[in-house]
């Protein structure tokens, strides 16, 4: 029978663990929650920046072309700063972006900020992804379909916050600054319940490498997706 002081560090760790694991859901919600929350005010945001079917397509390319740059470079971050002060940086930006959306006046200005929103979005989810992992190290059970999980339930969230913003006219303004509140309570939150990661400065790179094996094709069905 083990002591009562080993029953004690077992649940300490398993009140800690849980602690984590729910902290890397919610943050993770705050992706869904961002997204959706413009993408049901995309027609205000097009007529505030006067933007064509064309030129709303080249404002929303710039934000795939973000996140497909940033992908190698958040790894540079995670491996200097750590996992967790990269998606604080990140997120901060996700959530303090919502408001200039609003202000834009041409698909340029508008494309740009986009830019910066893929490819921070893609940041902050890629290291909270990796906060997710460390979860599942210390635990040794999987727990990834119920953090991505937390992605569905911001969006849930967004989008029905959103539809009842437009169905009254609240302006967009307002409603993302709302928006973003919450956003900035959920991160300041969530932050200090987020698992430690070390920076590992001196890890080795090999340099880039074709992708092979089934990475490809989980590359296309992400593509199609």
């Amino acid at each position: 029978m083990p002591s009562p002081e080993i029953h004690s560090t077992k649940t300490a760790e398993y009140s800690k663990h849980k602690r984590e694991l729910y902290a890397v859901c919610v943050s993770l919600s705050v992706l869904g929650l961002s997204f959706s929350s413009w993408a049901s005010r995309v027609p205000d945001i097009r007529d505030v920046a006067v933007l064509t079917a064309a030129t709303l397509g080249y404002a929303l390319m710039m934000r795939g072309i973000g996140t497909v740059t940033m992908m190698p470079i958040v790894a540079l971050s995670i491996n200097k700063f750590g996992a967790k002060k990269t998606a604080l940086a990140t997120g901060l930006v996700v959530a303090s972006s919502l408001i200039p959306i609003t202000l834009m006046k041409n698909w340029l200005s508008l494309g740009f900020l986009l830019m910066i929103v893929g490819a921070c979005s893609s940041s902050y989810n890629i290291s909270v992804n990796a906060l997710g992992s460390i979860v599942e190290t210390e635990t040794g059970k999987s727990h990834m379909s119920k953090i991505h999980s937390w992605f569905g339930i911001g969006n849930l969230v967004g989008a029905i916050f959103g539809t009842f913003m437009v169905r009254f006219g609240v302006n967009p303004t307002i409603h993302f600054s709302i928006i973003t509140l919450f956003i900035l309570v959920i991160i300041g939150s969530a932050y200090r319940f987020l698992p430690e990661d070390a920076p590992t400065p001196d890890t080795v790179r090999t340099g880039f490498k074709w992708p092979h094996g089934g990475l490809i094709a989980i590359g296309i069905i992400c593509f199609l997706a």
